[in-house]
Parts: C-alpha cells; sequence; structure tokens
C-alpha cells in the first residue's frame, strides 16, 4: 500500500484518514484502508475487519571496496536501492467493527496530488476506536508518548475476554518470550509488550498474553467484577503546550460541556490571541488571557485582557452562557466598563472580576478593592451569582453593611463576595484574625459556599463545635462555610504544629474535600488512609474530607522526601482529584500509569484520584526534564483535564495536539487524562528500600538495598530527561549492595532505581565535582 506525497508538508504526526489519496500496488485507489499511520521502518494500516504491519527495510547494494568515495560518501544514493517488505495482517475473531471513531483530529490539512487527481483536506487523528470487535470489546489504537502505535483493549460489562481471539497472518512465527508477544518478519522479531491492564476507577489485574495451538493469540485475567470496566494497557489521553516567546502560566481551568476554560497570565506579545478575540494585542508588560478549547484539545479562541500595568487572571468559572475570571491588576485605565461596581482602580493593586459570552467576547468589567492591595485567587458561579474569595490589606470598601465580618481584622484579611451577573456587588465580607489571613480556594452547591485559605491568627477564625478550635502552628489551614446570603455557618483550622496551607476545596453532593500543603507531622492524618506520615520532605501535600456540617471524614498526607504541594482538586462521584506539584522522586507516581517516574528538574506536575475512604487508586508524574506545575483540574464525564504550566521542552504535547512543541522559555499546558486509563499504583507500599552513600558523590557510591522477599530486581540509572544511563539485574534477598562509579557522569541529580514484581523504589542521587 502507497501513501502519495504529500504537497508543501511533513508526513502527519498521527492516524492519517483515507480521503482517496492512498494507492495500492497496481496504482488504483485502496479504500480498504481507513486510517494509515507511518514510522520509520513500519506502516500501521487500519481496515474495517483487522489492522496490519507493514514493516520494511531499505537495502542498497555495496559499493566496491576500491571505490574511493565509499568510506565518506556515505548518504550517497549510488548503486541498487530496494525496498525489502513484510506485512502482518492482523484479524480478531469477530465480524467487522460497528463503527470506526477516529479523535483528537489535527488542526491542519494536508493536500495530495496523485495519478487520479487532487485529494483536500485530508487530517490526521489522535486516536481511532473499533467499537464492538467482539461483544461488549472495543479496540482503541493511539500512540504512545515516544509517538509509537499501541492499541488498547477495553472490556466493557458484559464482554467476555477470554473469548477475544487475534490472529496473525504473514508472520514468521509467533512465542512468548517473558510475557511479551515476539513476531517473526524477515527482518527480525518484532516485539509487543506486556499489556497492563485495570478495572475502570479500580485496581491492576494480572493480565498476560495466551498464545494458543491454532497459532492465534488471546488474554488471561482473573475474573472480572460484574459490572466492572477492564482497561489494557492505559495512557494519556492528551497533552499540548500553549504560549508565545515569553511566560505563560495556566492558573485555573473551568469546563462545560462544551469544552474547557483555562485563564492565567503572559508577557508573549504574539501568537496567544485569535482571530475576532476582544483583545488581539498584548497590552501591558503581563496580560491575564483567557482560552477556550474543545474537550478533544482543539483550541477555539483565546484573548488577551489587560491595560496600561499589569494583569493576571487566578481564578476562572463557568455557566450556561458564560465565563467569569478574576485576579489581580494594577492598569489604571482601559479595563472596566460601565455600570460594574467599581469602574476605577483604587490603588495598590486592586482584584478585578470579568465576566465573557461563551465565544469570548467581553461583557463587563469591574475592580474590586481600597486602597492598599487586593487579590482574588477563586472563582464560582451557581443560580445567576458569582461568589469570590481572596485576601485584602485594605481597611475600606470591602465589606457591604450587615456583613459578618465589617472590619479589616489585621494585616490581611480573606474575604467572600457576591456578585450579580452584571457585574454589581450583591454582599461582600471579611474574614480574618489580627495576624496576616489568605483567602484561596472555593467551591458551591445549592445553598453553601466553603472556601479554604491559610491564616496566621489565633483566634477570629472558627466557630464553636467545629474539627479544631485551637491554632496549631506558624500557620493553619483554614477551611469555612457560608450560606449564599454571606452568613457564616462554621469554620474550622486545620493544622499541626508547624505550618498549612489550604490551597483548593470541592463541594460535591455535600462531600467537602479540602487539599493543600503541610509542613506538620500531627493532627493531619487518619488511621488506615492512602499515607497516615509524612513523607519526610519541608512540604508535603494533604487531602481531607469533611461532612457538609464541618467534621472530618479522614485524612492523608500525600507526598515523598521532597517538597510536594496539592495546588487544585476536583470532585467526582466516588471519591476525588488532585494535581500539584512536586520534587519526590517518587510515591508519585505508580506502576501502569502515564508517567511512573520523576522527569527531572526542579519539579514534575502530578495528578492523583482517590477513593471515598482516602485511599489512592492511581498517580502519575506528568512532567519533562525542567519545571512543571499542575494549577488547575475539572473532572467531567470520564476524564480529568489538568492545567498548568511548564519550561520541559520534551514528554508534555502528545502528537497532533494544538501546540506540539514550546514556544518560549516558559508556556501554560493543558492535559486530558482518562479518570479510568491513566492506570492504578499497583502496590501500596512499596517493598524496596534504597540508601545510597555517600550522595552527593563524586567517584565510587555504594547503592544499599532492601526487599522484604527473594526476587529478582532490575535496577536502572537515569539522568533528569528520563534516559537510561546504565542498568542490569541482581537476584535479591535481603539486604544487597550495588556499587557505583560515577567518576564520568556529569555533575547534576540522577535517579537510582529498583524494580521487581514487589514494587518499585527510587532513591536521588546527587553528582557533585
Amino acid at each position: 500500500m502507497l501513501a502519495l506525497a504529500a504537497s508543501g508538508t511533513a508526513l502527519p504526526t498521527g492516524y492519517m484518514e483515507n480521503r482517496g489519496q492512498m494507492m495500492d500496488q497496481n496504482g488504483q485507489p485502496n479504500h480498504a484502508v481507513r486510517y494509515l499511520l507511518h514510522r520509520p521502518g513500519l506502516n500501521l494500516q487500519l481496515r474495517d475487519d483487522g489492522f496490519s504491519y507493514d514493516v520494511y527495510a531499505l537495502e542498497r547494494e555495496a559499493l566496491p571496496a576500491s571505490d574511493p568515495e565509499a568510506p565518506f560518501d556515505r548518504n550517497a544514493e549510488r548503486g541498487l536501492s530496494t525496498y525489502l517488505l513484510h506485512r502482518i495482517d492482523v484479524r480478531w475473531n469477530g465480524t467487522a467493527a460497528t463503527r470506526i471513531e477516529a479523535e483528537g483530529p489535527s488542526t491542519e490539512h494536508l493536500g495530495f496530488v496523485g495519478p487520479h487527481g487532487t485529494v483536500e483536506g485530508v487530517r490526521h487523528y489522535a486516536r481511532v476506536t473499533y467499537q464492538e470487535i467482539t461483544p461488549g470489546i472495543d479496540l482503541v489504537f493511539q500512540l504512545d508518548p515516544e509517538g509509537m502505535p499501541k492499541y488498547d483493549v477495553v472490556v466493557r460489562p458484559g464482554g467476555d475476554i477470554s473469548a477475544l481471539r487475534l490472529r496473525y497472518q504473514g508472520a514468521d512465527g509467533l512465542s512468548l518470550v517473558e510475557g511479551a508477544l515476539q513476531i517473526g518478519t524477515r527482518h527480525g522479531p518484532f516485539v509487543e509488550r506486556i499489556p497492563v491492564s485495570h478495572v475502570l476507577g479500580g485496581p491492576v489485574v494480572d493480565c498476560h498474553f495466551v498464545l494458543h495451538d491454532d497459532n492465534t493469540v488471546g488474554f488471561s485475567t482473573p475474573t472480572i467484577p460484574a459490572g466492572a470496566t477492564l482497561v489494557i494497557d492505559p495512557w494519556l489521553g492528551w497533552g499540548t503546550y500553549m504560549g508565545g516567546s515569553e511566560w505563560d502560566a495556566g492558573l485555573a481551568l473551568a469546563s462545560n460541556a462544551g469544552g474547557l476554560y483555562m485563564a492565567g497570565e503572559t508577557s508573549s506579545p504574539i501568537t496567544l490571541a485569535t482571530s475576532g478575540a476582544h483583545q488581539a494585542d498584548l497590552a501591558g508588560s503581563i496580560d491575564a488571557f483567557l482560552a477556550r478549547f474543545d474537550l478533544d484539545g482543539t483550541r477555539l479562541w483565546c484573548t488577551y485582557l489587560g491595560g496600561n500595568g499589569d494583569e493576571s487572571a487566578q481564578g476562572v468559572a463557568v455557566d450556561g452562557a458564560r465565563v467569569y475570571i478574576g485576579g489581580k491588576g494594577t492598569s489604571t485605565e482601559g479595563l472596566a466598563t460601565p455600570g460594574t461596581h467599581q469602574t476605577e482602580a483604587r490603588g495598590g493593586g486592586d482584584a478585578f472580576l470579568a465576566s465573557f459570552t461563551l465565544e469570548g467576547q467581553l461583557q463587563w468589567f469591574t475592580w474590586f478593592g481600597g486602597a492598599m492591595q487586593d487579590v482574588i485567587h477563586g472563582v464560582a458561579t451557581a443560580n445567576g451569582r458569582v461568589h469570590v474569595v481572596g485576601w485584602t490589606e485594605s481597611p475600606t470598601d470591602i465589606a457591604t453593611a450587615g456583613a459578618p465580618q465589617e472590619s479589616l481584622g489585621g494585616w490581611s484579611d480573606a474575604f467572600l463576595a457576591t456578585f450579580r451577573d452584571n457585574g454589581t456587588l450583591l454582599r461582600a465580607t471579611y474574614q480574618g484574625g489580627a495576624s496576616l489571613d489568605i483567602g484561596h480556594g472555593i467551591a458551591v452547591e445549592g445553598d453553601r459556599i466553603v472556601t479554604t485559605g491559610w491564616t496566621g491568627s489565633t483566634s477570629g477564625m472558627t466557630t464553636a463545635g467545629v474539627h479544631q478550635g485551637f491554632y496549631g502552628g506558624t500557620l493553619d489551614a483554614y477551611l469555612a462555610c457560608h450560606d449564599t446570603t454571606g452568613n457564616l455557618l462554621w469554620s474550622t483550622y486545620y493544622g499541626g504544629g508547624l505550618a498549612e496551607r489550604g490551597y483548593a476545596v470541592t463541594l460535591r453532593g455535600g462531600v467537602i474535600h479540602l487539599g493543600g500543603a503541610t509542613e506538620s507531622g500531627q493532627y493531619i492524618a487518619t488511621p488506615g488512609v492512602h499515607q497516615p506520615q509524612h513523607g519526610g520532605g519541608g512540604w508535603d501535600g494533604f487531602i481531607a474530607r469533611f461532612t457538609a456540617n464541618g467534621e472530618r471524614v479522614w485524612g492523608s498526607y500525600y507526598g515523598g522526601y521532597d517538597t510536594d504541594l496539592v495546588f487544585a482538586m476536583a470532585a467526582e462521584r466516588d471519591g476525588v482529584y488532585a494535581t500539584g506539584s512536586t520534587s519526590s522522586v517518587f510515591v508519585m507516581g505508580g506502576e501502569a500509569v502515564h508517567q511512573p517516574h520523576f522527569a527531572g528538574g526542579h519539579t514534575d506536575a502530578f495528578v492523583a484520584r482517590f477513593g471515598n475512604a482516602g485511599q489512592r487508586l492511581w498517580g502519575t508524574f506528568y512532567g519533562g526534564h525542567l519545571g512543571d506545575q499542575g494549577l488547575g483540574l475539572v473532572s467531567r464525564d470520564d476524564a480529568v483535564y489538568m492545567a498548568g504550566y511548564t519550561g520541559s521542552t520534551t514528554l508534555i504535547s502528545t502528537p497532533g495536539a494544538h501546540q506540539t512543541i514550546t514556544a518560549g522559555n516558559v508556556d501554560a499546558l493543558l492535559a486530558r487524562f482518562s479518570a479510568g486509563t491513566v492506570g492504578v499504583f499497583a502496590h501500596q507500599a512499596p517493598e524496596h528500600e534504597l540508601t545510597i552513600h555517600p550522595n552527593p558523590a563524586s567517584s565510587l557510591t555504594t547503592v544499599t538495598h532492601t526487599m522484604t522477599d527473594a526476587g529478582t530486581v532490575h535496577w536502572s540509572l537515569t539522568d533528569a530527561t528520563g534516559a537510561v544511563l546504565r542498568e542490569g539485574n541482581a537476584v535479591a534477598n535481603g539486604t544487597w549492595t550495588l556499587q557505583l562509579d560515577v567518576s564520568e557522569l556529569a555533575a547534576g541529580t540522577y535517579t537510582i532505581q529498583m524494580h521487581s514484581d514487589r514494587g518499585i523504589g527510587s532513591q536521588r542521587l546527587v553528582v557533585a565535582r
């Protein structure tokens, strides 16, 4: 099967649709092929009744040894060149799929010129699904993080995985080597890796290839619970950069059925705004931005929002007709609209709130603040009202008459304010004591508004009969609940003997989840949760569950031996998702996830899913070789979406994404993970313990490894990009040592990892010179 060269463009990076441009060996249109993926040495054809691997190699006639150019002209097309092709057809033991559906289309359209005319409008796709290849079973073709093809087998309730058989026709033999399927070709073996499988929203299951006597390939799994969905081989759905030549950061994320709304800040003067946007150009040194994506990652529009000063959007919310963003700004002209609450900035940097249509046109903009500094951090909307939380240093122009707290209590106070959908203020109140108080997160449901932040005030922040009425340390997180008329119902501290910060809060079905960061070793976690003890770093993330009345149900740390922070959360029916940043090289990822390991640099973003009882269902790193942060999170249907920013040039975007390469020093990022197909942590407690001494090291260092049971261990040494520099296998039983010579390694940070069927252990190694 031959695909003609595209006119004026490179080969597509995903599965290319066939609109008549593909030809067979006789030069005739090949309509049997629906999609094609081309990679060096491999073509993957997707047809109605199966798929095919075309494995090929280029053989050139050797130049005579006496030819004086032979050792030098290595790229010359001399002599006879022959393509050696080996085709393997794979079919299943059912009928043709009831439907083939492609998702994640490219924004670019390709054109092809061939013997039968010109074909325009050809796109490539990130994902192609064969639905119902046998009853209850789908086959999903995707791309791995390196852009190579992979397929998932999705077994829905009622499907029987043991009944599925794949027949490989044309292979020079099939065999199972250490659980992987080895397919013989004339160019050598072609290998399909061992599938990683789990029940959707549940634990990892032990899935294996099975080679049957009739030379067909199947799958073997334990019994799947009734009504569960099995996914074999999970991965990241999609990821994209968004940014220009300078600084761009996604700081908040909201969603509705029509898509995703990312807000943040930018200093990039070009490439951000789309045609017809409310504000096409950067107005200050830093402007706020608002962008809308569809749920498949296609950007629909993006606009700047800024005046002659600096603006940053910190929070975003969406309802059926409007998108609201809130933040902080210093501009003195060009932003506020007539008839809103405050049309002029009052000094010191004011908070702002703005309303846009779902198509990105500004409806209104209002300032909110007094003579000192004021910031909105969180925005929520319900029933035609917009609720915002933040903090202020201003002693006037914040609270409305009759508010629960009409006066500034200390250096700074948190505030809660409610606006009408026309930009006028309905009510507002301070919340704070005699010291520093910062409001950060907000959620609303029905007639309840919950907020969180942190406080240095030893009084004035709690009500009677709550979870924690005493002040714990140098800073405490707080959690407060108001009704929608502004009355404070209850408020509690949350913290131990050191410092805590409350960054995020969710409210769904009357259940509250609180997330943030802690330095304390007590008063945070409860027994039986994912992580009942502090991980050992300066800061650990934490997640806690409360009832609607403020009673704590459970609390868990979330972190390793370095700094870990929970910045955002998203509620779901059976638990909560969390995202943030981590410098810990293990604990935050596991097996059967998109990114099990820390990629390097200062921080990686992470995404994790927790169940109703405080157990972690899965956790994954998400980052490259530099700094990465997760700052916004929403859950929709069977997916979770994360926004943030990154300085990494690799391991962020997927083929066919809106923006596949970084455009500046730091870009915003947006990614989709399937709620069940990200994977889960196979072992709640790693069975490996590692120590490295000396560390830092300059020449020889010794890794001491302890494993509770005997078994084969694979060890590896990776650099900050994740590249494997050294590796090997050993049989361990108890404690053993590995001596490494690092004298030839450049100064920097590396990772030692031990992996066996008992779990994963990792430790950071610093090479100093």
